[in-house]
């Protein structure tokens, strides 16, 4: 070994250190004794994942206590409705580390790169980029655990230099306050940076281009505020089942028309996209009277012609455009490459994959929390147990992903409540239904339960019905065969 180089010894090795890696942490901890060597990587120079990089006036969506690991307990002395802001995150999900580091003797990588791993037969070789130095780390198993992968935007090019290309994270809403804003985009992060400039500078112009739109959950429907928790409302897994029992494999009009009986909002009646974001009543209506105009196409450029700036939208129409106009780039922040699949329990049975290849619930929190479980347990290789390739299924039929995601997460979460014990199911706090009082978390419970044949049975009709139309292609675990129930959806790239 050369002097540039170090081997590290160890039993687990997990890369990442957001959510999703800590909270696959926080498992391991319950299957591997006292002061285990562990060794961490993470590209980031401290825990947080892609709170250490996103803008600064980003909330949660939920209530804050539902974002966390495992079972570990907010120290921030806030009302139980308060949306925590990206310092407070990463201060907890800090806390959480700290807290989950007592139990193993852990070897910290941060700001490094992780380049490859091989499996072999009775090790795992992760190959690390850190400091200058080519680091081997030898472990008994791997959990990479990167979750959604997201990362920040570049500015959009524009032929036209008359104007501000920019992105959120480098939003300065003091600079130049009157120059118009154009948001392009219309999830969370669009509707983010629209609610922080209306609220900062009433009056000023502020568009959005918002492609087909973009539907939100209503939050007062999934975390109602003080007593209506105990009469009004719905949990978020029966919100999640309603629109899954809609689900056919097709039909995202039907689904669509679910959603507005489910009380979901939006800037206008005709959206036609749900990304599972969750938005308030009282946030919607703020930005709707702060805009200056929604609209319903997708940017292609900025030009310069003789009488100034125009938009090049892709329905071939064109529309002036002010010189010095801010646009801020918020589309696709979750799925914008396309990487190479990787099977969440490899050949060799030593590596796990959480990520959006082969996802077993789009929520990577979820994800984490009980596929380590299960992959501690050797429950993985036979659970039957779908799996998604989120971005295979995003690039082929973008309007149905949400979809099919709630019909897959139904059809999962059945399978961890047969497969796992009891203590691991109560001991997982992220379930958003918790905010409801117990006889109500124990209405939907019951639900499903009764409900849990047909429930799967029409989940994996629809799942199936959704393959054979998309022609996204069933792809087992190597070296298995396919069993019913079990498919992993990958598929060609569409338009």
């Amino acid at each position: 070994m050369s002097a540039a180089s170090r081997m590290i010894d160890c039993e687990l090795c997990v890369l990442g250190t957001g959510i999703a890696g800590l909270n696959a942490l926080y498992a391991a901890s319950h299957y591997l004794p006292k002061n285990t060597r562990v060794a961490v990587i993470d590209k980031n120079a401290a825990v947080g994942g892609m709170w250490q990089n996103t803008y600064s006036y980003v909330r949660l969506h939920q209530p804050h206590q539902f974002f966390t690991v495992g079972d570990m307990k907010w120290k921030l002395k806030k009302d139980p409705g308060y949306l925590a802001t990206r310092t407070e995150i990463i201060d907890h999900l800090s806390d959480c580390y700290s807290r989950i580091k007592q139990h193993f003797d852990v070897i910290e990588l941060f700001s490094s790169e992780f380049e490859k791993h091989q499996e072999c037969s009775a090790r795992v070789q992760v190959h690390v980029r850190s400091n200058g130095q080519s680091i081997q780390i030898n472990t008994r198993q791997l959990i990479k655990a990167t979750g959604l992968n997201v990362r920040p935007n570049d500015p959009l090019g524009f032929s036209s230099d008359k104007v501000v290309s920019s992105v959120p994270e480098d939003l300065d809403l003091e600079k130049n306050p009157d120059n118009p804003v154009y948001i392009i985009g219309g999830g969370k992060t669009a509707m983010d940076t629209a609610h922080a400039v209306v609220r900062h500078c009433p009056g000023r112009p502020v568009h959005m281009i918002v492609g087909k739109g973009t539907w939100f959950i209503d939050r007062q429907v999934v975390a109602p505020a003080g007593l209506d928790r105990y009469f009004k409302g719905l949990t978020l897994t029966g919100f999640i089942s309603k629109i899954a029992e809609r689900f056919t494999g097709n039909n995202g009009r039907e689904c669509i028309d679910a959603l507005n009986d489910l009380g979901a909002i939006g800037l206008q009646q005709d959206f036609q996209g749900f990304l599972l974001g969750i938005l308030s009543q009282e946030e919607n209506e703020a930005i709707k009277k702060g805009l200056s105009s929604v609209i319903t196409d997708y940017l292609v450029d900025v030009v310069d012609t003789p009488q100034g700036p125009e938009l090049v939208l892709k329905n071939n129409q064109s529309r002036p455009v002010e010189e010095g106009a801010i646009f801020i780039n918020c589309t696709g922040y979750l799925v914008r490459d396309m990487p190479d699949h990787e099977p969440y329990l490899s050949a060799g049975k030593r590596v796990l994959s959480i990520q959006s290849t082969s996802s077993t619930l789009i929520l990577s929190t979820y994800d984490s929390y009980f596929l380590t479980h299960m992959f501690f347990r050797n429950q993985l290789e036979d659970s039957g147990l779908y799996a998604l390739n989120f971005y295979a299924v995003d690039k082929k039929c973008k309007h149905l992903v949400s979809y099919v995601a709630c019909a897959q997460m139904i059809y999962n979460l059945m399978i961890y409540v047969e497969k796992l014990p009891l203590s691991v199911l109560l001991a997982c706090q992220l379930n958003m239904d918790l905010w409801f009082p117990k006889y109500r978390q124990l209405f939907t419970l019951c639900r499903l339960l009764l409900k849990k044949k047909m429930l799967k049975q029409h989940c994996k009709r629809g799942l199936d019905n959704f393959e054979s139309i998309y022609q996204v292609h069933c792809q087992p675990l190597p070296g298995r065969t396919l069993s019913p129930g079990s498919f992993m959806l990958e598929g060609g790239v569409g338009s």
